[in-house]
């Protein structure tokens, strides 16, 4: 069984738990030969992952909420209606209408209308990536690395139970691994992808490591690792780390302990760091716009330079900490910050 299918088995266990009518409306698979038929048209040749897919499931009768890439909610499509809505979107991009190209397929569709449009597979020569589709504002960005990745991705948030699944030469990559994913030691993951992954709350103790790649993966001081672990390639995030200047906005650091780490730089946008501890860290020049630093420990940080607009600081603790415009704050944050032509007030 493929990591693409270990994966999907558990989020159809997944829906048979919380949302059993999704699983109900999954039509039975198509075979090789059918698939090969339906597709026959395509001016190129259909990935490994989709044969995967189809012959697993052929979509759904009526798109229910299936999965999730982050931004979105999507119903999962028959490979009929993606090649049909895939050739409509195409002809309307022709008539100027949208950007849509002739290698992407939309698999997935949007089911709430307050999100994107859908989820495409885009088909190149050596790779597949997934991007969300939303014509109406002609934004296409790659949302996954493959197939794979977005189903793992969307399991690996909330908490699956990996035991005795075959994950060799899976694709984490880019992944935050939720501390309720389980990895035993029947879990194979030999050769599996785990590069810029967030393995920060991550329990690999018990699994099979062999030849994974870890560059670039994100570990801290509560990450469990078989013994023996080459972590030279890693990136550490703790008490006086270093990530000066880096992209952190994947990373989850609510209850995380930062004292003394170097964020000079950092982009942290949009991040949860509620109850986080920053005593004493380097947060110039760091961009924290509407970050949550809701009950955070602020003592002795230093903003000089940041960009703390619409940042949530409701409880923060506030002790010598330095703030954007230079000045020293001492006591306890009550709300938002706003920064606006160097003014500073608290709301």
């Amino acid at each position: 069984m493929s990591a693409l299918i270990e994966a999907l088995e558990r989020m159809k266990e997944y829906h048979l738990k919380h949302s059993p009518f999704a699983v109900e409306e999954l039509q039975p698979g198509l075979t090789r030969t059918q698939i090969d038929e339906l597709v026959k048209d395509l001016p190129f040749s259909l990935p490994e992952e989709l044969y995967e897919l189809y012959q697993w499931h052929n979509g759904m009768t009526n798109p229910q909420i299936f999965i999730s890439n982050g931004k979105g909610l999507y119903g999962f499509l028959s490979l009929e209606k993606t090649l049909e809505t895939s050739q409509r979107e195409y002809e309307a991009a022709l008539a100027g209408y949208g950007d849509f190209l002739p290698n992407w397929l939309l698999i997935f569709e949007a089911i709430p209308d307050n999100c994107a449009e859908g989820c495409v597979l885009v088909v190149d020569k050596e790779t597949a990536v997934m991007r969300t589709y939303d014509s109406e504002y002609r934004d296409y960005p790659i949302s996954h690395t493959s197939l794979t990745n977005m189903v793992l991705a969307d399991i690996c948030g909330d908490g699956t139970d990996f035991s005795g699944a075959d994950l060799s030469h899976a694709d984490f990559r880019n992944i935050r691994i939720h501390s309720r994913v389980i990895f035993n030691q029947d879990t194979n993951l030999e050769s599996a992808d785990f590069r810029g992954s967030d393995l920060t709350r991550a329990n690999l103790g018990a699994a099979n490591l062999s030849n994974v790649k870890l560059k670039d993966a994100f570990y801290s001081y509560q990450t469990i690792f078989p013994e023996g672990t080459d972590l030279s390639e890693l990136v550490y995030i703790g008490p006086g780390a270093n990530l000066a200047g880096m992209d952190l906005r994947k990373i989850y650091f609510s209850d995380f302990n930062l004292a003394g780490a170097n964020l000079n730089g950092a982009i942290l946008t949009k991040k949860y760091m509620d109850n986080a501890n920053l005593e004493n860290a380097n947060l110039t020049g760091a961009d924290l716009y509407r970050v949550n630093l809701e009950g955070a420990n602020l003592s002795g940080a230093n903003f000089q330079d940041a960009n703390l607009r619409s940042a949530r600081l409701k409880n923060a603790i506030f002790n010598n900490t330095i703030m954007p415009d230079g000045s020293m704050k001492n006591g306890i944050g009550d709300g938002h910050f706003s920064y606006q032509l160097s003014v500073i007030s608290y709301q």
